[in-house]
Parts: C-alpha cells; sequence; structure tokens
C-alpha cells in the first residue's frame, strides 16, 4: 500500500499510555502526568477529564463515559464523556 502521512494531534504529553477513539474524540491516558485526556480528531487542544490520578494506564470509551485504569490505585474509574467528576468503578 501506498504511505500515510501522520500527524501528531498532541505533544509533550507525559508518560502518554492508552489510547481509545470514538465518532469525535481521542481519549489517552497520561501515566506521569496522572491524567485522563481528550481532544477532537480534527484537531484542538486537549481537554482534561481527569487529574491527579494513580498512574492511569489502560482505557475505554463507550456512548457515555469514559473508563481507565489506575495502575498504583489497583481501581477502574470512569467519568462521563463531557467531563465531570470521576468516579469508582471498582477498586482492588
Amino acid at each position: 500500500g501506498a504511505c500515510q502521512k501522520y500527524e501528531a494531534l498532541a505533544t509533550n504529553q507525559q508518560g502518554a499510555r492508552g489510547i481509545a477513539i470514538d465518532d469525535t474524540f481521542v481519549y489517552w491516558t497520561a501515566q506521569t502526568d496522572g491524567k485522563v485526556l481528550k481532544m477532537p480528531l480534527g484537531g484542538g487542544s486537549p481537554t482534561v477529564l481527569a487529574s491527579n490520578q494513580g498512574e492511569p494506564y489502560a482505557i475505554a470509551v463507550d456512548a457515555t463515559y469514559v473508563y481507565w485504569t489506575n495502575s498504583t490505585a489497583g481501581t477502574v474509574m470512569r467519568v462521563p464523556i463531557g467531563g465531570g467528576s470521576p468516579s469508582l468503578v471498582v477498586s482492588d
């Protein structure tokens, strides 16, 4: 196949780990910074959905929530896709 041009959506992301995509946004975890972020697929500025997390790692998204694991806390968390307060789903 033909080579495709790749473009960075966000730079200077400390410890970027997990990534999830829906029809509108790309979501990712920044493990070193303890953040969960999103950004429009067409570009723009990242939005912090959660901060002060315990090394967020894996991430998933559905029509309502963004979910992620916190490595050091042994938790699964979620936040509404449009933003809000993170809540605990399950604890180790």
